[in-house]
């Protein structure tokens, strides 16, 4: 796991803006390049291996991979520093991957300081809201749900018609990804329960030790069991993903 005191040291700003949002900073060292939404650490890309996952949700993120190998349509609700992407080009090059931003700062940063020339046509960014996005239908095998708030996450990630819309984009087969910085301490499992009552099925939780961050799975149909396999450590090897990043939580 990444030590944030030892590898981001020595910075030099390259860009800074006020937002209505909060500050956006772009910090480089010589190795890494990172994203800051007021003093908190948005996004970190080393710059020797673009689509290496560098914070640790992302390994947990990462696990819709090896439950859809073979997704070919992506659908990212907050961009970020396109660290997503820039994995999902590495590893799976059959796949299109959409990513929904609403700050038009954070996609002018991005296509600054974190777009790389292989993501190519295969990686679009569309500036909308990620609520009345997921109102048009847009077919998708994977749903990522990553928005990020420095005081609270958006408040439609309780409602339960974004998670319908979800859904209805998604398919039977579908799956759907949210990385949830909980607001308070039930927020997961009511979440949770939405969503089993939504799609007729368990949903998967893990958690990140050290952090907030909850990554919950969900599928209207039966998600297999994660258990520590051949498939899975093959899988993690081949994907640059750390098994230890996460805990899987009941």
């Amino acid at each position: 796991m990444l030590d944030f005191k030892k590898a981001l040291q020595n910075p030099e700003i390259q860009y800074l803006r006020k937002t209505e949002n909060g500050v956006i900073k772009v910090l480089k060292n010589q190795q890494f390049c990172w994203l800051c939404l007021n003093e908190t650490v948005q996004t970190v890309m080393d710059l020797s291996t673009p689509s290496r996952l560098v914070l640790p949700h992302l390994h947990a993120l990462a696990l819709a991979f090896y439950f859809k190998p073979n997704a070919h349509s992506i659908t990212e609700l907050g961009l970020g520093g396109g660290a997503m992407p820039r994995h999902i080009m590495q590893h799976l090059p059959q796949a299109s991957v959409l990513s929904i931003e609403l700050e038009p700062t954070i996609i002018s940063c991005f296509n600054q300081f974190f777009s790389i020339e292989d993501l190519g046509s295969s990686h679009t960014v569309k500036q909308e809201d990620a609520y009345e996005f997921m109102q048009q239908g847009r077919p998708s095998d994977i749903v990522l749900v990553d928005l990020f708030g420095e005081k609270s996450t958006p408040a439609f990630l309780n409602q339960q018609d974004f998670y319908q819309n979800c859904f209805s984009s998604l398919g039977d087969d579908g799956l759907l990804v949210l990385n949830l910085l909980p607001n308070h301490p039930f927020q997961a499992e009511q979440l949770r329960r939405m969503l089993h009552q939504l799609s007729g099925q368990k949903t998967m939780l893990l958690s990140i030790p050290g952090y907030k961050n909850r990554i919950i799975f969900a599928s209207q149909q039966q998600l297999p069991a994660l258990r520590y396999t051949k498939e899975v450590v093959s899988f993690a090897q081949a994907q640059g993903v750390d098994l230890n990043s996460f805990i899987q939580m009941s």
